[in-house]
């Protein structure tokens, strides 16, 4: 009776043998800024692309460190993710210079051990990486901005619609403002984590999942490589929950059947690189280097501003919880201002991507970058 049943089983295992899928490094294109000039197919936005030779220019490939940001934004609140964003989760709020000492100083040895406990008990190998993501809101930015110069009028528009359709900073209206009425695009900006810093080690990185807010994303590769994974918007019924597959190793096709047939593709970016993807596309990431350091900000187009506005009337329907009383350094509900001022903003971008037009706010109110 043993033998008969350690046959069938045995006829099984080989009946049915584990298949792995890995996705293909290839349709990814690489171009110069000459390239996006004169190539409409990604200057409409609507596929990714790797920038080669706009990077290397600025400041930034020569400054950052993460000693560079300890020193001059050591006291700004990020999300620290001490056992990575492998898997959704949330993060600890920490001053900047605390995660970073923890994540590259001299807490690393000790953090690395807490790490190696946490993979004893799940079994999952991700966890024993760190992951630091930084919400810029505009006063850093300005100080962040001449790092970042000179950027390709293609990532370039985005600060001057805010300000076209957005009240102004301290404006008088008669009544008292809140602190979030009081800088209307700044409150956006902080809400949607338009401009983001992100800072790991090698093998930490982002789950796999859709943005939200429908925009299109770009991220400036300055220090390290980075692996991507991206999925097409069409192929979401194939790619399961966010953070269920892990793209970056081989998938177990037994387990996940429909993801062989998404349309993912897997590229390297390397520093001096500038990585964009439209709005809704799936992507999931992995550090290579220790560090890994990059700049990452959304951006409107033709193709995505309804779907913004969709998302920006919903969070203004349906405000969330405000926790910073509780966790100070969170990101705030959208301003009741920002709310009052939507429709006007989906007005001028139909006014800035209409028949013709340049896809740039009017240049009275260009805010520069």
């Amino acid at each position: 009776m043993i033998a008969a049943v350690s046959h069938i089983l045995l006829h099984l295992c080989i009946a049915s043998p584990k298949r792995w899928y890995n996705v293909p490094s290839r349709g990814i294109a690489r171009i110069t800024l000459a390239d996006l000039g004169r190539k409409k197919k990604y200057a409409a936005g609507g596929i990714p692309f790797v920038l080669t030779d706009a990077v290397p220019a600025w400041n930034a490939s020569r400054d950052w460190s993460v000693e560079w940001f300890a020193e001059h934004f050591g006291e700004e609140i990020v999300d620290y993710y001490p056992n990575n964003l492998h898997h959704v989760g949330h993060p600890w709020l920490k001053k900047m210079h605390y995660a970073l000492d923890d994540v590259f100083g001299s807490r690393r040895a000790e953090r690395r051990e807490r790490a190696a406990e946490r993979v004893a008990e799940d079994g999952d190998d991700g966890a024993a990486y760190a992951y630091v993501q930084w919400r810029v809101h505009l006063d850093a930015w300005a100080a962040l901005r001449p790092t970042l110069a000179p950027l390709p009028a293609f990532f370039k528009k985005d600060l001057g619609w805010m300000e076209e359709c957005l009240p102004l900073r301290n404006a008088a209206r008669g009544e008292a403002l809140s602190p979030d009425d009081a800088w209307p695009v700044d409150n956006l900006v902080r809400h949607s984590q338009w401009m983001l810093i992100v800072l790991g080690e090698a093998g930490s990185g982002m789950f796999i999942h859709p943005d939200g807010l429908g925009t299109g994303v770009w991220q400036a590769h300055v220090v390290g490589r980075k692996r991507w994974i991206l999925c097409e918007p069409a192929s979401r019924s194939n790619l399961y929950a966010p953070g269920e597959v892990d793209a970056m190793a081989p998938v177990d096709t037994t387990r996940f059947p429909r993801f062989p047939r998404a349309k993912c593709n897997s590229v390297i970016v390397n520093p001096g690189e500038l990585l964009y993807y439209p709005g809704s596309w799936w992507h999931q990431t992995k550090c290579l280097d220790t560090p890994t350091i990059g700049f990452a900000r959304r951006t409107v187009s033709r193709r995505n501003y309804g779907e913004v506005y969709t998302w920006f009337k919903e969070a203004c329907d349906f405000p969330r919880d405000d926790i910073r009383a509780e966790f100070p350094g969170a990101s705030p509900p959208l301003a009741q201002s920002v709310c009052q001022s939507l429709a006007m903003c989906k007005e001028l971008w139909s006014r800035m991507y209409a028949k013709n037009a340049t896809g740039l706010p009017p240049r009275r109110a260009r805010a520069e970058l």
